[in-house]
């Protein structure tokens, strides 16, 4: 069985191997070939970027938790999002919860169903969005929330982008379920730094 054939760069369980009919005894003898992230999680290679290895990471962490997903940093990750910290992907903790959780700043986690990723399940942009302008200063903040402006706006023309009624629109879209700064300021003509 060619495990980078069959994972890729995914985390995988020695449960899967098993379900996918390789042997315990075949198991150990290929074992030596993989990477641990945690116990019992392995991946067949680490990412070659920090983004890709901050991302198995995350998926090392949701294998074993069936109603758990990506908030926060994490998701922004998982998302495509940009890095507000100006860091490493490899430095930041990885952020999971699940639908009872709140973030640090006590904003509770949006009820609806997670969206799917190649890694895992996350909340969904507006959700990434609120909870990143809930814990991140405002310039830090507002280079996701523009992002997510970007995505919600759903089209590339500059000229729809820079329209009063297409920030508006966006604006009331991510200002439903909570208020902040960052969230009210979004606009998606907006050349963020990062």
């Amino acid at each position: 069985m060619d495990l980078t054939e069959t994972f890729g760069l995914l985390p995988f369980t020695p449960r899967d191997l098993v379900e996918r009919g390789l042997s315990h005894r075949q198991w150990l003898a290929i074992k030596k070939e993989v990477v641990r992230l945690r116990r019992g999680v392995y991946v067949t290679a680490l990412g070659t970027d920090d983004r890709t290895r901050y991302a198995q990471r995350i998926a090392a962490q949701l294998i074993t938790r069936t109603d758990h997903f990506a908030v926060g940093m994490s998701a922004t990750c998982l998302l495509g999002l940009p890095n507000p910290t100006f860091t490493s992907w490899d430095r930041l903790p990885v952020t999971i919860g699940g639908r009872q959780t709140r973030s640090a700043r006590s904003i509770r986690r949006c009820l609806a169903a997670p969206i799917p990723t190649t890694w895992g399940p996350c909340t969904d942009l507006v959700d990434t969005a609120v909870t990143v302008a809930a814990e991140l200063p405002l310039p830090q903040a507002l280079i996701v929330t523009d992002a997510v402006a970007r995505r919600l706006a759903g089209s590339t023309d500059r000229f729809e982008l820079a329209s009063q009624h297409c920030r508006d629109e966006v604006r009331r879209r991510l200002c439903l379920t909570a208020e902040a700064p960052a969230l009210a300021l979004a606009d998606p003509a907006a050349e963020s730094p990062a």
